[in-house]
């Protein structure tokens, strides 16, 4: 049974991966086919932003994040263009930029969410446009950031739903299962630790729900 069952998870696991590669060479590309080969990096570092940004729930400000990410985006394009024209002008211009970058994604440390944004930087630094191409490159870079939110709102519209209630109704069994163990001169400390941990995902969830400059206290 216990074979059976593993076999069964490795094979939803390969076929999972499979499709999670085939969509990823197929929106890189889609991006090389709708943009040109010059930009094709860009779908690249979009792909690897879509994929890190998963873990963060963003649909509550939907608008609000995709034109944040556009506006880095066009930031970003705007200033790999201009560094172009002078050598000693880029110096200061690429300090700002990987400063706003990492300044702007810094408040997830979990995961380095400004590793994306600043390779498609380095991306665009490294296959400048001329100026007849900007155009196409600053419309690639806002599809980017369109990209991102689209699937968000695909993969995490429902997300607190879907993922905060079993985590309530465990932690309520726990708590229940604690108080039975306390009543019968049993201890119970040793659920203490998977309690916590149901509750720092909870808030975890909520924390990425919050509206803005809300701040969810320890207790």
């Amino acid at each position: 049974m216990k074979d059976a069952l593993k076999a069964a998870l490795t094979k939803k696991n390969i076929i999972g991966n499979t499709l999670l590669f085939v969509g990823i060479i197929g929106y890189i590309l889609l991006f090389g086919a709708l943009f040109g080969q010059n930009n094709i990096l860009i779908g690249v570092s979009t792909i690897t932003a879509m994929l890190m940004l998963l873990e963060r729930d963003l649909t509550i400000h939907p608008i609000a994040n995709t034109v944040k990410f556009a506006g880095l985006n066009l930031l970003t394009g705007i200033a790999a263009f201009a560094t172009g024209f002078s050598v000693w002008g880029a110096i200061p211009i690429h300090f700002v930029m990987m400063f706003i970058i990492s300044y702007t994604l810094i408040f997830n440390l979990k995961n380095p969410l400004y590793l994306p944004f600043s390779l498609q930087y380095l991306f665009l630094l490294a296959i400048p446009v001329t100026a007849e191409d900007l155009p196409l490159r600053l419309t690639g870079l806002v599809v980017g950031a369109v990209s991102i939110m689209a699937l968000q709102m695909i993969v995490n519209k429902k997300r607190i739903s879907k993922n905060a209630d079993p985590i309530i109704k465990s932690i309520c069994s726990s708590l229940l299962e604690k108080m039975d163990k306390k009543v019968s001169g049993e201890s119970g400390a040793e659920m203490d630790t998977a309690i916590r941990k149901s509750v720092g995902s909870l808030r975890s969830m909520i924390y990425d729900q919050r509206e803005e400059d809300y701040y969810l206290t320890e207790e």
